[in-house]
């Protein structure tokens, strides 16, 4: 028989925004980030009780990585114990807390991403985005699933440095920042929420949705023509032009 291991949060150390953490109800009719990437990834292989305690144990760990933040008392399962011991550690590097497990919604995209952190680390001058992770090893859809809270972060106000995955499943935390490719991850997550969308629709209102890939409303030549620049409606929205062809390819 085993026990949870009781633990104590460390003295607060980082400043802490007022309205860092409030609790938040899912709004329908949005799209969530992880749904659009969720297309990308192949569990097929894994077994799926194996998936259904790995996502009970990120569950756990968040909650418990909640709690440490807001200071609150908390109790953890033997099997959490490495994760949230390394997450302690690592908050040797915060300085200025601002936001915790806020959920963004953006009306105008119709797509919603909660972000587990957004705080200063030391020696930063802006705050970053810190996503916690306790998988061994990295997803390639994490540096997709960091630019699409970035950018839902900044459009709802926020000014944002830094992106990174916070593992906490190494021996020591380790953070995988993607903050180099943005502008990369950005555009491809913008190309697979469009995909999504098409893909999600009814087939007769698909070539709707294909037509606004193609700045002449010609579905059938953007498809056949992947090269011509991409002014869709979103890529309007985000001011995403500037970009060009090289980065949305």
């Amino acid at each position: 028989m085993t026990t949870n291991a009781t633990f104590t949060s460390p003295a607060v150390q980082w400043d802490m925004a007022p309205d860092a953490w409030s609790r938040q109800e899912f709004k329908p009719g949005f799209v969530r980030v992880t749904s659009v990437l969720g297309l990308y990834s192949d569990f097929s292989s894994i077994p799926p009780e194996t998936l259904r305690r790995a996502a009970d144990r990120g569950t756990r760990v968040h909650s418990a990585c909640q709690a440490i933040l807001m200071g609150w008392p908390y109790e953890a399962d033997p099997e959490d114990v490495p994760y949230i011991s390394n997450f302690i550690a690592w908050t040797r590097h915060l300085r200025e807390v601002l936001a915790i497990e806020r959920r963004f919604y953006d009306a105008e995209l119709g797509l919603t991403g909660q972000v587990d952190l957004i705080a200063r680390l030391e020696g930063d001058s802006l705050p970053s985005i810190v996503d916690i992770k306790t998988p061994l090893s990295p997803s390639k859809t994490w540096a997709g699933q960091l630019a699409a809270y970035k950018l839902l972060a900044e459009r709802a106000g926020f000014k944002i440095g830094r992106v990174m995955a916070l593992r906490l499943s190494c021996k020591n935390p380790r953070a995988d920042e993607t903050t180099d490719t943005l502008r990369e991850d950005t555009a491809a997550f913008i190309w697979a929420f469009r995909a999504w969308k098409y893909w999600s629709a009814p087939k007769p209102e698909r070539i709707d949705t294909m037509e606004t890939f193609h700045p002449s409303g010609n579905g059938a030549e953007a498809a056949e023509n992947i090269e011509t620049p991409l002014e869709d409606d979103i890529f309007e929205a985000l001011d995403f032009k500037a970009l060009g062809r090289e980065a949305a390819l």
